[in-house]
């Protein structure tokens, strides 16, 4: 399984948000993330708010449709 230099596997937030499972890579020089499958890049505070907030639009959705 692919690991990148952090020994940790985190996946690309605009991926994910497509249903496409792709792990960010690192960058030691500009110490950030990157995609390489689209254009995201950034560090670990914007991954983990950018997740966050899809995941809570996501379940709010499902919820709206759950109830009716």
């Amino acid at each position: 399984m692919f690991e990148n230099k952090t020994g940790r596997l985190i996946r690309c937030p605009h991926c994910f948000a497509k249903d496409m499972d792709v792990f960010l890579l690192y960058d030691d020089e500009k110490d950030e993330f990157y995609c390489y499958k689209c254009c995201f890049c950034g560090d670990l505070k914007k991954v983990n708010e950018q997740m966050q907030t899809f995941l809570k639009n996501k379940y709010i959705v499902k919820r709206y449709f759950e109830k009716k």
